[in-house]
């Protein structure tokens, strides 16, 4: 009966052990930013080649399947708009890496202020912690991404300014 008794208590000690030293990273989470980081400026001009990069302040978590997408529509000396688009398919597990976008200015383009749009989504390999993040904007950061977190997917939204003079 002894035995019995102090094998339980070394069960409960062990298991007591496991629940205090586990890990606090329960369920999938976006990745947080804190804006757009945009190089050279967010002034440019006809011709440039400008790249642009979501920051994080935080990476995610048991994600996988990550889709980046960039929008940003031009008007054009002729009268006709144009949109540039760019982005990634991610087809595995996913690091969450900060995305990138290079684009070049068309030489055409009409001088203004323009809207660059980045979506992002991700498939949760683990329950998400349901709720919208932003980690505000960064130093020599613009614009803001809010990231959002359901119980099979995530998602991220942000947009910035860009002016082509």
């Amino acid at each position: 009966m002894k035995k019995i008794f102090l094998l339980l208590a070394l069960a409960a000690v062990a298991l007591a052990c496991l629940t205090a030293c586990g890990d606090d990273e329960k369920g999938a989470m976006p990745p947080i930013y804190q804006g757009f980081r945009v190089e050279p400026s967010t002034r440019v001009h006809p011709g440039d080649v400008v790249t642009i990069t979501a920051v994080q302040a935080q990476k995610g978590r048991y994600l996988y399947g990550a889709k980046y997408s960039w929008r940003m529509k031009l008007m054009l000396t002729n009268g006709d708009e144009t949109e540039l688009i760019g982005g990634s398919d991610e087809g595995g597990e996913s690091k969450a890496q900060a995305p990138t976008w290079t684009i070049e200015i068309p030489e055409n383009v009409v001088l203004g202020r323009y809207s660059c749009q980045f979506q992002a989504s991700w498939n949760n390999a683990a329950d998400g912690e349901i709720g919208t993040y932003n980690g505000g904007t960064a130093d020599g950061c613009v614009g803001s991404i809010t990231s959002s977190c359901a119980t099979l997917y995530s998602r991220a939204n942000g947009s910035f300014a860009l002016i082509v003079e």
